[in-house]
């Protein structure tokens, strides 16, 4: 059988070799086919080439006949007179050249007309129509319309060139994801090649398009002395946390190296990435917590462990170099930055409403706004334009067309300077123009008319809401405090961050608003009347809007405080986060070195707002375009991949690597789509498994306080609590009687506060009357009540049982269902639909007693089911042992028979021994027992009450053995089941160990494989791999010894793991070493498996027996046979007597067994 396996398995290892064979040689002949697709392609290029100089050559020629044709005719006039025949000649020769003119004219037409351009090499699109395609992708043209595009064209401009076969709209969306490629191989050469700027910035960024999360990598380096930023990667995120942002990176750079080692070559790509990884130096991104911690510290980290491995010379740098390759400084967004200073400033006018009107201020200025100016200017806005102003920075030309359209007038202030609309100050732009056109909003508000008298005379209610707002003196203080923060910090700010300079040259200018922050706080008239500067190259832009901000008004002094709270949180929030800038920062006055590496930083993050832009366009126009096709489209339009790849030498190269690369990236886009929403449904399942083990600890809390409710009973009234809090104390007395004094004081003020918290939180979670004391937050910041005193807790119980708890209504009055009070006798008569109502909250309220009921009887059944089964387990387990016990006494009392039908036959052997009068006290008679027992397989003529030491190795063991077995008898197989008493506790690991061993097992029967079958008492305690006390020095490694051996323990004996507790006599060495099990029984002993260590003598067979015998028997389990060669020689087997009276040998204070040199000395004497 084993043959034929691996006959089968050769055959099919061969026929695995057979394909692999074939595959590697279809795989040559593609390569030869390309090779020969690409020599045809020379040819065709060399017979282009060809054809281009016959072409010149037939222009030179025609060029030549035509000067050679004006000779002749001068020749032939100058001739005409002379001769005749000179005449002719000339003629015919003139009219041959004329043929070969008219010839070369007409191929020369024939080959400049009627062009055919091929499309294809073999079966792949030529690199010309790939770099065309590219171009129009770049170009955000449609996929299905780029081949009509380019026939049109060519329709157009050039009608006789015949154009071949154009790729499918299939193989176009496929030339997209090689744009991929294309655009990771730009990165690639410009960012980690030989001339790449030594000091880079990342900038990653995550955001949300169309319900699916994104990340954007841009890495920005110096081409020129001038900021170029490149687009690294877009990846698709399933959830936003740091370690899912390194993991989208990581993903990144192998998609990188993945295309790069096709062209290049695996080292070399990592070379590049190594480069990549080592110039970036700075970070940047806006305040988002996963992003800003994936920057600040999972990329360093990365960073320093990649560059660890892989840079070249990395241990040969000093532990500095090493720490300043390492370190990545992460610099801050000044878009977001000047948008958080815009909050700061709403917040400070919160503050300002809170503190001088805040319950007019809140209904003012509604939910989800910072101060009622902010509320007022998006009603506003949306009452003024039809489409929200939050989209797009309107300002307030918006409100200026609306007033004119609408009231047919024009404003001068129409012709205003139009400021600069950034997204992140819109609110502060459109205050200031609201500001500005104040009284002509108020005064067209006025005229306005309508039918409606519920609107007051307004068109609609928003208009109404707005007049009302921008009535308030309040909120038109705040719009004049948002105008000028605008025109004097925003607008000079964010023109000076979109200009083109170092990072921390800002560093001086920060230090400058700080000081002119904390000066305004002082006295902010500098900043009402337009006088202050925060840039002094950039001035403040004085138009009419800023004119009407700085104009005197009769709200200067609520202005002035206001601009007090306002600039204050904006000071507070400069000194936080800029702080690394300012003086004592760590980039304050900056090395030359750090001044350098800051150069990559750029001063906003408008390129990866862009990538998103573009992002969404994309998902607005295709929902459905895959995750790589829309990384392609943004990386090739975002980085000019296409102009880039027209310049380089190796274009053909370039252009196959992001051809052949193509599905790997979609195995890779695949592979992390996958990832990503396995990772989502696990999350969601986590939030699932969450809530629902919060729903079960929350149902088992509501039964654990309704059985201690039901145990306490309820406490309504103070003569309830009065009454629980007694039996509460009976019941302690009760059940601890011990306690007197302080203790029981003590233990009474816990249960009572324990009965008390019960019933709070049954009147709370389960009555829904209330939180304690009337203050939810009060009971939950004492831990559930633990921190209130008894005294406390009472007084809590009182005020919720008697809260909200009205007097009696009198007769004549309403009850809480809305009757009236009739005298008794008389029956309310309700309403129908009252009647219903009343009905259906019955119903409802007994709807969720049963809902409660049900639920705790549940409970009660599944606990009931739990023990019931418990109970089927412990039942089927006691029948098992009883079965186990009932076997091993059947098959103890199987070897008591079989052992007493072996004395009798050793009684039978006896008697006949005696007859033939061998003496059996000479060493001579000893010697022919042996050989007589050799050849009787029925045991030994002595075997009476000591066995042999052949027998040590029977697995069953003896089974009278009663008393004092020694600790020795670690490894015995076949446990006994009646040991009953005192075995060694170490009898732990006994495989045939009986089911009735009841006590004291003694630490030295470990691991016992052969015990006795009626062992009883006192085996050894302290027998681990000892020998017994009485044991010679040479019997050390004899598992199967017994304490009462007796004095003369043979030599050979060594390593034997059956032996019997009772030998006594007589011992004879033999060389079955560590045989469990066989066919040693009555005396008979065999050679041992593991042999050649002990030569103490083996049993002489029979010349002609055929030594055959089974090794081990382990459970029933025949382990193996082995079988003695006929002619293999045996050596004499020696014979070792012992005396049962030799006296043991004392060795420090351990007695000790005859050594081997005494046996001989006594067997001599």
């Amino acid at each position: 059988m084993v043959k034929r396996l691996e006959k089968a398995r050769e055959q099919r290892e061969a026929g695995l070799l057979l394909k692999l064979t074939n595959t590697e040689l279809k795989l040559e002949l593609k390569a030869k086919e390309a090779d020969l697709f690409e020599l045809e392609a020379t040819h065709a290029a060399h017979d282009l080439e060809l054809l281009k100089q016959a072409k010149q050559e037939a222009v030179d020629q025609i060029e030549k006949l035509v000067h050679e044709n004006r000779l002749s005719r001068a020749r032939e006039a100058y001739a005409k007179d002379k001769n005749s025949e000179l005449r002719t000649e000339v003629e015919e020769k003139t009219h041959q050249l004329d043929e070969a003119l008219k010839k070369h004219k007409q191929d020369l037409e024939n080959l400049l007309k009627g062009t055919n351009v091929n499309t294809k090499r073999g079966r792949i699109f030529t690199d010309s129509v790939r770099t065309v395609y590219y171009k129009l992708i770049a170009l955000n043209v449609p996929t299905n319309r780029i081949h009509e595009i380019i026939r049109a064209i060519l329709g157009e401009f050039a009608p006789d060139v015949k154009l071949g076969n154009l790729p499918s709209r299939t193989t176009a969306s496929h030339f997209r994801k090689e744009c991929v490629g294309l655009a990771y191989q730009q990165t690639a050469d410009i960012l980690g090649g030989s001339g790449a700027h030594k000091y880079q910035t990342l900038n990653v960024d995550e955001a949300s398009k169309q319900k699916k999360g994104f990340l954007a990598t841009v890495q920005t380096t110096i081409i020129d002395g001038q900021r170029k930023s490149f687009v690294l990667g877009l990846k698709r995120t399933f959830h936003k946390t740091a370690v899912g942002a390194l993991g989208n990176f990581e993903k990144l750079l192998e998609d990188i190296q993945l295309v790069n080692s096709r062209r290049l070559g695996p080292g070399e790509t990592l070379r590049l990435i190594v480069n990549i990884l080592e110039y970036t130096v700075n970070s940047q991104t806006d305040r988002g917590a996963s992003v800003l911690k994936f920057v600040t510290e999972l990329f360093p980290k990365f960073r320093a462990t990649f560059l660890a491995n892989y840079k070249e010379g990395w241990a040969d740098l000093t532990p500095e170099q090493q720490k300043r390759l390492s370190t990545i400084v992460a610099h801050d967004c000044n878009n977001h930055f000047w948008h958080n200073v815009g909050v700061a400033a709403l917040k400070g006018l919160h503050d300002f409403e809170n503190t001088y009107f805040a319950e007019a201020a809140a209904a003012v200025r509604g939910k989800g706004h910072a101060c009622a100016a902010e509320a007022a200017v998006w009603a506003a806005m949306k009452d003024f334009s039809w489409r929200a102003s939050e989209q797009s920075g309107f300002g307030a030309q918006v409100l200026i067309e609306w007033l004119e359209q609408m009231t047919d007038k024009h404003f001068e202030d129409a012709d205003f300077k139009a400021q600069l609309g950034n997204r992140f100050n819109v609110v502060y732009e459109n205050a200031g123009g609201l500001y500005h056109l104040l009284d002509g909003i108020l005064g067209f508000y006025e005229e306005s008319s309508s039918t409606s008298a519920a609107t007051g005379g307004y068109f609609n209610l928003l208009h109404v809401a707005v007049a009302a707002q921008l009535s308030d003196p309040v909120i038109q203080a705040q719009l004049r405090v948002m105008g000028l923060i605008n025109a004097q910090i925003f607008h000079p700010w964010f023109k000076r961050i979109h200009q083109h300079g170092n990072i921390l040259a800002l560093n001086a200018l920060y230090k400058k608003q700080r000081e002119d922050l904390a000066a305004l706080v002082e006295d902010p008239s500098h900043f009402m009347d337009g006088s202050y500067q925060a840039l002094p190259d950039l001035p403040t832009t004085r138009d009419k809007i800023f004119e009407s901000l700085i104009a005197p008004s009769a709200n200067d002094a609520m202005v002035k405080d206001m601009l007090v709270y306002s600039l204050g949180a904006v000071l507070a929030y400069l000194q936080v986060v800029k702080e690394q800038y300012l003086p004592g920062g760590d980039l304050w006055e900056p090395d030359e070195e750090t001044f350098r590496m800051a150069e990559s930083v750029p001063l906003h993050t408008d390129r990866v707002e862009g990538v998103f832009a573009q992002v969404e366009s994309i998902l607005r126009r295709s929902p459905r375009m895959s995750m790589l096709t829309a990384e392609g489209q943004v990386l090739v339009t975002a980085n000019k991949t296409i102009a880039w790849l027209v310049k380089q030498a190796d274009k053909a190269d370039i252009i196959t690597a992001a051809r052949k690369s193509v599905s790997g990236l979609e195995k890779s886009a695949k592979d992390q789509e996958t990832e990503g929403r396995e990772d989502r449904q696990a999350e969601r399942a986590r939030v699932l498994a969450l809530a629902a083990q919060k729903l079960l600890a929350e149902q088992v809390e509501r039964a654990r306080l309704c059985d201690a409710l039901e145990e306490l009973r309820w406490w309504k009234t103070a003569d309830d609590i009065d009454a629980g809090l007694a039996r509460v104390e009976v019941k302690l007395r009760e059940e601890s009687p011990d306690l007197h004094g302080r203790s029981f004081d003590a233990a009474l003020r816990g249960e009572k506060k324990d009965a008390l918290i019960v019933q709070l939180q049954g009147l709370q979670k389960i009555r829904k009357l209330g939180a304690p004391a009337g203050n939810p937050s009060a009971f939950q910041k004492s831990k559930g009540g633990k921190d209130f005193t008894v005294d406390e807790l009472i007084a809590n119980l009182l005020s919720v049982l008697t809260s909200g708890r009205q007097p009696a209504p009198a007769v004549g009055e309403l009850d809480e269902n809305g009757d009236e009070v009739l005298p008794p006798g008389r029956r309310t008569v309700r309403p129908v639909e009252q009647q219903q109502l009343l009905r259906e909250r019955d119903a409802e309220t007994r709807r969720v007693a049963i809902l409660s009921a049900q639920e705790r009887r549940a409970l009660e059944d599944e606990a009931k089911a739990k023990e019931l089964e418990k109970k089927e387990a412990e039942k089927r387990a006691a029948a098992e042992a009883r079965a186990e016990t009932l076997r091993l006494k059947t098959e103890a009392a199987t070897l008591a028979k079989e052992k007493r039908a072996a004395e009798r036959a050793a009684a039978k052997e006896e008697r006949l021994r005696q007859r033939r009068g061998l003496g059996a006290q000479t060493g001579q008679g000893m010697l022919e027992a042996d050989a007589n027992l050799e050849e009787q397989p029925g045991g030994s003529p002595e075997h009476e009450q000591e066995e042999r030491a052949g027998a040590e190795e029977q697995p069953g063991g003896s089974p009278e053995r009663e008393q004092d077995e020694g600790a020795g008898a670690e490894e015995q197989l076949g446990g006994s089941p009646e040991r009953e008493q005192n075995e060694g506790a170490g009898a732990e690991e006994q495989p045939g160990g009986s089911p009735e061993r009841e006590q004291d097992e003694g630490a030295g029967a470990e691991e016992q494989p052969g015990g006795s079958p009626e062992r009883e008492q006192d085996e050894g305690a302290g027998a681990e791999e000892q020998h017994g006390q009485y044991e010679g020095a040479d019997a050390k490694e004899q598992p199967g010894g017994s304490p009462e051996h007796g004095a003369h323990v043979s030599a050979g004996a060594e390593k034997q793991p059956g032996g019997s507790p009772e030998q006594s006599q007589n011992l004879v060495g033999c060389t079955a070493q560590e045989q469990r099990g066989g066919e040693a029984e009555h005396g008979q002993v065999d050679r041992a498996e593991g042999g050649g260590e002990h030569n103490q003598g083996e049993v002489v067979r029979a010349p002609d027996e055929q030594a055959t015998w089974e090794s081990s028997v382990l459970g029933g389990v025949v382990v193996g046979r082995r079988k003695r060669r006929s002619n293999q020689k045996r050596r004499p087997r020696k014979v070792l007597l012992g005396s049962p009276n030799a006296e043991a040998v004392t060795i420090g204070k351990r007695k000790r067994a005859p050594t081997r040199d005494a046996m001989f000395d006594y067997n001599e004497h």
